[in-house]
């Protein structure tokens, strides 16, 4: 069937296929054709074909103008994903939880790696130091043993390139070292960048507030969808406290699960230390806080979180390498964790008074 498009333009860019200056000269070169006959440009998508034929232009649609654009769409989004500098994997329609790990990723884009000051060598150094490797390896494992898959946000940029876990603002307590939202000093306080010689608003427009926002659609579409969200926020930390960190003097243990002093539920930290108790644990030593968006911090009393953080040698050799069979414990405490908290077991914090409210708060 044929029904006519207003905003073929739209369409035509949504699919990424050709511009409105392609099908100008198609519909040139086309102009001898005979009446009646329709020349296909090209494929739009599954059964859309744009059309030139001595009647004008001519769209076929598989079904409905509606159905088509909701595929342009689609398609729309498919291609931003391409550009995207996080994943997000789907979960289960049902589930609640969303895993976050924004500090697994070693990527520096070359414009971005031109102005950090390090040579490749203290480069690398700095990477080891500063990536919680593996971190994606073990929440993608979490993800496929639990009963009712949780979401994934992946950040896939390193946090050399902007953290997206710190506040944007003069509150946020890191900018006293130099390793706010953008990082201006190492782990052991020498130059990163050269004070006012990078672009700090292009950093944080092009990676901080996209992705900012991004995960706090996601949240949004998991409230619509289930009426509560815990956040599960994975990284981990070395066994010997770095230069940078203000809190270093802390204990160390294999885990430490990072909560917020205004409202960190008692029943969700109840239940992931019951889930890590074949670990030597502890909270908020050596980091504290959650992540929570912006846009949801102190606002939202359904927005839950946690903060998990897995002690390196824990999981990794000493040349920073993964050692597979030692993530199985921690995997299955991930995964008995998830299943507490879903709401068939886990009563959503506007349910209990707002008993389970967290606030934004970052690890080191």
């Amino acid at each position: 069937m044929q029904d006519p498009v207003n905003n073929l333009e739209e369409l035509v860019r949504a699919f990424d296929v050709m511009t409105v200056a392609d099908l100008a000269r198609a519909i040139e070169e086309a102009a001898d054709i005979e009446d009646g006959e329709t020349v296909f440009i090209d494929d739009l998508g599954p059964g859309v074909h744009v059309g030139v034929g001595s009647r004008g232009i001519e769209i076929t649609f598989p079904t409905t103008v509606h159905e088509v654009l909701a595929l342009a769409a689609e398609a729309e989004r498919l291609n931003a994903e391409e550009d995207a500098t996080f994943r997000i994997i789907a979960g289960d329609p049902d589930s609640s939880v969303i895993i976050h790990v924004p500090h697994s990723s070693r990527e520096i884009p070359d414009d971005v790696r031109s102005d950090i000051v390090l040579d490749d060598e203290a480069l690398e150094h700095e990477l080891d130091a500063m990536t919680d490797a593996f971190t994606d390896v073990i929440a993608e494992h979490a993800a496929a043993a639990s009963g009712k898959r949780p979401w994934l946000f992946v950040n896939e940029q390193s946090r050399l390139v902007v953290d997206p876990e710190r506040f944007p603002d003069e509150s946020e307590e890191m900018n006293a070292v130099g390793m706010g939202v953008v990082y201006t000093r190492t782990s052991t306080g020498e130059p990163l960048r050269e004070t006012d010689a990078y672009d700090e608003d292009g950093l944080i427009s092009r990676y901080f507030e996209p992705y900012a926002a991004a995960f706090a659609d996601l949240v949004d579409e998991r409230l619509a969808a289930i009426g509560s969200v815990t956040i599960l926020d994975l990284h981990s930390f070395p066994l010997n406290a770095l230069p940078y960190e203000l809190h270093g003097d802390g204990t160390r243990p294999q885990i430490c699960l990072g909560t917020d002093a205004f409202h960190t539920s008692k029943i969700l930290l109840a239940e992931a230390l019951h889930a890590f108790s074949g670990f030597e644990r502890a909270t908020d030593s050596p980091f504290s806080g959650c992540y929570v968006p912006l846009v949801h911090y102190g606002k939202s009393s359904l927005v839950n979180a946690l903060m998990v953080e897995l002690r390196r040698d824990l999981y990794m050799d000493e040349h920073f390498q993964l050692v597979e069979p030692a993530t199985t414990p921690i995997v299955e405490a991930i995964v008995k964790l998830i299943a507490a908290i879903e709401p068939s077991s886990f009563m959503p914090a506007g349910l209990a008074g707002g008993y389970f409210n967290c606030v934004i708060a970052e690890d080191q």
